[in-house]
């Protein structure tokens, strides 16, 4: 036997609205195929069903986005992160439209795909985020809260 993987996407516009997700694409992995490491998936398909051009996988540390977004009380922030980053600390510095720090989330984050689970004590309203990994910026995101 088998696994057997589903794969869908969707993306978040400018203003941080989530699109529906795209049908699932099924792939899966039988007795005669070589199992192969987490970094060999190609994470490649069709995204035209979205309204967006399909990109090549990168090897690099970026934030994904979050997901749900919007959110009402709990979202996950996702990061792919590559080996020079394995086993690093890092940090989700989330801040309001005024610029202010509102949390300061700790983080150990390893090589590959980071799900990190944000249970949110936050009023309703706009928000960015950032990843710092080692006082390094890696990037930021938006997302909004609702009550």
């Amino acid at each position: 036997s088998g696994s057997i993987y589903y794969i869908s996407a969707s993306i978040v516009d400018n203003n941080g609205i989530m699109s529906p997700f795209s049908n699932e694409i099924l792939g899966f992995n039988d007795a005669n195929t070589a199992t192969a490491t987490e970094e060999a998936l190609s994470y490649t398909f069709n995204c035209n069903a979205l309204g967006m051009e399909q990109t090549k996988t990168s090897k690099s540390t970026q934030i994904l986005g979050c997901f749900p977004n919007p959110l009402t009380n709990e979202t996950q922030f996702r990061f792919n992160v590559n080996e020079l980053y394995n086993n690093q600390k890092g940090e989700i510095v989330i801040t309001d439209t005024q610029g202010r720090v509102t949390e300061i989330i700790q983080i150990t984050l390893i090589q590959g795909l980071n799900n990190i689970t944000y249970v949110s004590e936050l009023a309703a309203g706009f928000y960015s985020y950032s990843l710092t990994i080692n006082n390094t910026f890696i990037g930021s995101d938006k997302m909004i809260v609702v009550e």
